[in-house]
């Protein structure tokens, strides 16, 4: 995996992101956190993290 972000929003086409390590350029050696608009097509993966039934009784509330 070459870059990570999250998603703050959704259109029919594309992905509005948070992403870190990156520049006004997109570069992956980048010198910041900036928004971005993805095209859907572009997105190799998209990981949905849930926690287990442990995990939610040994941090309530997340």
């Amino acid at each position: 995996m070459a870059h990570v972000g999250l998603i703050t929003g959704e259109t029919k086409f594309s992905y509005t992101t948070i992403e870190g390590n990156t520049d006004d350029g997109g570069s992956r050696e980048g010198d910041g956190v900036y928004a971005r608009i993805r095209n859907k097509r572009s997105i190799h993966a998209i990981a949905d993290y849930c926690m287990s039934k442990d995990e939610k009784q040994k941090y309530p509330g997340k």
